[in-house]
């Protein structure tokens, strides 16, 4: 992997850090529920489910330069801060199996889990829009009919996870309010807002080609969320 940041240390009211990942990793499996070709285990090798090959994240901390104001005004404009998480992540892996046992590796004992067959290049669909492919409608990721189980008694060449999913874009900000009474008591209010953009963050879609709604990705990650807090200081 390749790392870097960018830290700008409190002065003025203002700090942040910026950090850049670049990274990939590969495994013959990420998890205790995959299964290893039994006849060569490199054939298993793929990117790893957790693989993310690009992360940019940044935090920071602004103490918003207004005039201070005496009485009820000031009350009301002072002591403002904004605060927030930016995430620009690349997607996760696919993971992709099929059930259909094409390749004569289950048995009473072991479902073995191969990949399907890929006939050409890999297309994604946006999955925004509600299409009707391979005979099933729903917001496909992955078109069906790109795939195929192998021929009875052999592997397919595609890996067991291919790249990549939906990628992430998050904004989570808070702002926050000192009111002060007395020098030893004040109110916090904090209003903190998540996915602030509220973008669609599409999780992976369904891989299990043995499934009537393989390619469609069947839920997304939470929409906005505004939680408002106050605390009273003494």
């Amino acid at each position: 992997s390749f790392q870097t940041s960018l830290e700008k240390r409190f002065a003025h009211g203002l700090q942040f850090q910026a950090a850049y990942t670049w990274s990939k990793s590969l495994d013959q499996a990420s998890s205790f529920e995959e299964t290893l070709n039994p006849f060569h285990f490199n054939w298993s090798r793929a990117l790893s489910l957790f693989n993310a090959a690009h992360r940019f994240v940044i935090n920071y901390y602004w103490e918003v330069p207004i005039p201070k104001h005496d009485g009820w005004l000031g009350k009301v404009v002072n002591d403002w801060t904004i605060s927030g998480i930016t995430q620009f992540q690349s997607g996760f892996p696919i993971r992709l199996q099929t059930q259909d046992d094409n390749e004569l590796i289950s048995s009473t004992f072991f479902l073995g889990t191969t990949p399907p067959q890929l006939t050409g290049p890999l297309q994604t669909q946006n999955p925004k829009a509600l299409q009707t492919l391979g005979g099933q409608t729903g917001h496909f990721y992955l078109n069906p009919t790109q795939f195929s189980d192998p021929p009875q008694g052999t592997f397919a060449t595609t890996p067991r996870s291919i790249c990549c999913g939906p990628g992430l874009n998050n904004w989570d900000i808070t702002f926050g309010k000192r009111i002060t009474l007395t020098e030893a008591r004040y109110f916090q209010f904090r209003a903190d807002i998540f996915n602030l953009i509220n973008h669609t963050q599409w999780v992976n879609p369904d891989g299990n080609f043995s499934n009537t709604t393989f390619g469609q990705i069947l839920s997304t990650r939470e929409p906005r969320l505004v939680q408002l807090a106050l605390k009273f200081y003494f």
